[in-house]
């Protein structure tokens, strides 16, 4: 893991050995008909309800970029399991989310993007006609949208 991530990291709450009680977010996924597995319980676990702010790099505007680890905020009012197989009709062609379930572990991109969790393991960002790939693992996925290390892989 990058330094920068390491420092926003810390400076969002996030610990080693970080653990925090996951009760509520668990019953919020079963009312929307997830089962929720143990590699996302946990990440969530590790970095449930993080939250980071800091200027977006690269911004000619000096947009503030979000970023949160809040499954309550990505899920809504509304939002159920059934709302994600929408991802593979509208992406067909991406090989790699076959087969997949996600799990809306939060938000990125001041909000207008959720950010996903594969059971494999894997993270990406969606919102209607965007599909986004940051990370194929934990460390991957917090240099991409937490640290701003390297670019995501666009879908379209």
């Amino acid at each position: 893991m990058n330094d920068i991530t390491l420092k926003r990291l810390e400076e969002s709450g996030w610990f080693l050995d970080r653990k925090i009680n996951i009760k509520e977010i668990k019953e919020i996924y079963e009312q929307r008909g997830f089962v929720l597995i143990d590699i996302v319980q946990r990440f969530l676990e590790n970095y449930g309800m993080l939250e980071f702010k800091f200027p977006k790099k690269g911004s000619p505007f000096n947009t503030i970029e979000t970023v949160s680890f809040n499954p309550f905020s990505a899920l809504g009012n509304n939002i159920r399991k059934e709302f994600f197989n929408k991802i593979l009709e509208e992406f067909p062609e991406v090989q790699e989310i076959e087969e997949n379930e996600f799990y809306p572990i939060g938000e990125i991109a001041r909000g207008n993007m959720i950010l996903l969790m594969t059971n494999e393991g894997k993270f990406f960002s969606y919102t209607d006609g965007c599909l986004v790939k940051n990370g194929e693992n934990i460390s991957d996925m917090l240099d991409c949208v937490v640290g701003e290390i390297y670019l995501p892989f666009i879908y379209d």
